[in-house]
């Protein structure tokens, strides 16, 4: 009997401890997954803190699962780690103007620094009015016949239709084209037209993500 007890009794501990050892697992897993979560948690309202301007209601919805947040505020599109707002609405606005609208969104006048996205705003831009209208972008002339985006970093480069004319302290504008990469012309500041802002694409924590709608700006 003694035998039989003793045995009954390592056979319940060791049962125990191997619970123990799979609750422990849980548990250590269920650390990390929170550790996670507040890093990332942290990092994105680090980019939140800051923003000069955020509209939490243009990211973030209640659904029934809760809180779901989109990488883009609502009607922009994603392309790569950008988000992209494509005006289409009356009134159109000056350079300035354009440019306070998009910094109302924690964003700026778009600023195009590859092919790659010169094409794909092309793609996203329409003609419309008259041959003189397009969209405003980033992009300025300042002191020295100097070009200057909104960062404040010199232009190299550039996809003009033909040379701009310089030492007017005109503004920039991305006309829609045949071809891409000659579609920039410069032409006063005061001029009312359409605009594209930019801004970067926001990554949430993953509890709170939610796909993203990949449909363009109302009209």
């Amino acid at each position: 009997m003694g035998d039989h007890f003793i045995q009954a009794q390592h056979t319940q501990a060791k049962a125990t401890n191997l619970q123990l050892l799979a609750d422990k697992e849980v548990l250590e897993r269920e650390r990390a997954r929170l550790t996670t979560q507040g890093e990332q948690m942290n990092s994105t309202l680090d980019v939140i803190l800051k923003k000069s301007s955020f509209l939490v209601d243009e990211y973030c919805q209640s659904t029934g699962n809760g809180v779901q947040c989109t990488p883009c505020p609502q009607k922009w599109i994603q392309n790569g780690s950008s988000c992209y707002y494509f005006n289409e609405d009356w009134p159109w606005k000056t350079w300035t103007g354009s440019q306070e609208y998009c910094k109302g969104y924690g964003a700026q006048l778009a600023i195009i620094d590859s092919v790659e996205e010169q094409e794909f705003i092309n793609q996203q831009t329409e003609s419309y009015y008259d041959k003189y209208h397009g969209y405003w972008i980033g992009l300025s002339e300042k002191d020295k016949e100097t070009w200057v985006w909104t960062t404040g970093a010199e232009l190299e480069g550039g996809f003009w239709v033909n040379a701009p004319s310089k030492g007017y302290m005109e503004c920039v504008l991305s006309m829609a084209s045949k071809n891409p990469l000659k579609s920039w012309i410069s032409t006063s500041c005061y001029m009312r037209n359409r605009w594209i802002c930019e801004v970067d694409v926001l990554t949430w924590p993953t509890f709170l993500q939610a796909q993203q709608n990949q449909s363009g700006p109302s009209t």
